[in-house]
């Protein structure tokens, strides 16, 4: 969310950044495909994957009023006509200001998906019981801490081996079952508790879950890792 006290020169900032990416990116390519042209138009005789990439680039040539026929009816200011579904993945940059007693600070979060045409679901789900506020005199007591109850649950048709890994973040510690490796029947579920420590005031996000599944090549019995991490966000409040 951006309210009208953030600072525009911040929301320009990112919007600069990004068409600058995005003019170098357009300039890159503008480059390779006249670099292909100018090969093209040589003298000598064009094969089939030149007369097929030839073609290819006709096709992706669109029509600005099919381009605008695509958009419809909806508002100009909807996700719709903003984050189309015609483009491959859509990218926003947010700008987040936040407060707390005696501390103010700014986030900003560049080039967010949305929409994302290409996603691979992970089959554990996770879940988190924890305290979303807390009070600690760090005057007295260098640090403050909680408790942070992990479930993971297996929605697979088959069991799942996983790698459970805690990553760390600025003024915060985790203690206890910070990584391990397990393996799931189908329908199963596991229940991890976890201490979490802060050495400053303010407001963090706990989740710092990140996922390894194993999985064996039924073909060749290779061993093939992938990692998952979870968009989701467990905030704490610490004053």
């Amino acid at each position: 969310p951006v309210g009208s006290s953030i600072k525009e020169n911040a929301y320009r900032f990112l919007c600069l950044a990004s068409s600058n990416s995005s003019l170098q990116s357009s300039v890159a390519a503008h480059r390779e495909k006249m670099a292909r042209i100018a090969l093209d138009s040589s003298d000598k005789p064009r094969s089939i994957h030149d007369i097929r990439r030839a073609n290819q680039g006709q096709n992706d040539t669109l029509d600005p009023a099919e381009s605008l026929q695509s958009i419809g009816n909806d508002h100009p200011l909807s996700v719709a006509s903003l984050c189309t579904s015609n483009s491959n993945q859509n990218l926003v940059n947010v700008v987040c200001k936040w407060k707390t007693a005696g501390v103010v600070g700014e986030h900003f979060v560049k080039r967010l998906s949305i929409r994302s045409q290409e996603s691979v679901l992970s089959p554990l789900v996770i879940t988190a019981k924890y305290a979303k506020s807390l009070h600690n005199d760090f005057a007295t007591k260098p640090k403050a801490e909680t408790g942070l109850i992990v479930k993971i649950e297996n929605h697979h048709q088959k069991p799942v081996k996983f790698i459970f890994r805690m990553f760390s973040r600025e003024n915060m510690h985790f203690v206890g079952f910070e990584c391990f490796t397990w393996t799931l029947k189908e329908g199963g579920d596991v229940v991890i508790p976890i201490t979490v420590h802060f050495f400053k005031e303010g407001i963090f996000d706990i989740q710092c879950v990140k996922v390894t599944i194993v999985s064996e090549d039924d073909r060749n019995g290779d061993v093939r890792e992938e990692e998952y991490l979870f968009d989701q966000q467990w905030i704490v409040k610490v004053n």
